[in-house]
């Protein structure tokens, strides 16, 4: 099985964290943490969300946020090299 642990946003990213777990016995198997990008293909560069679409995140959120694991995740200003 598969759950999603952990998930942020900022204007322009997402950040979330997927576990696996070995169905029935709940052994943690892998992780995986993304950070994606919004991208607007018309233009192909990276753009912010509308406001109807952080409503949306911002709404799912609030509504998971006891269950998620942050874990020290967070987002940075600039990320290093």
């Amino acid at each position: 099985d598969v759950f999603l642990s952990f998930f942020d946003h900022d204007k322009k990213r997402l950040h979330y964290k997927l576990e696996m777990y070995k169905k029935n016995k709940n052994i943690l198997s892998a992780t995986t943490e993304v950070l994606s990008l919004y991208m607007d293909l018309n233009i192909r560069k990276v753009t912010e969300f509308e406001n109807e679409k952080e409503m949306i995140m911002d709404q799912f959120i609030e509504e998971n946020k006891a269950k998620f694991k942050f874990d020290n995740l967070q987002f940075i200003n600039k990320l290093k090299k």
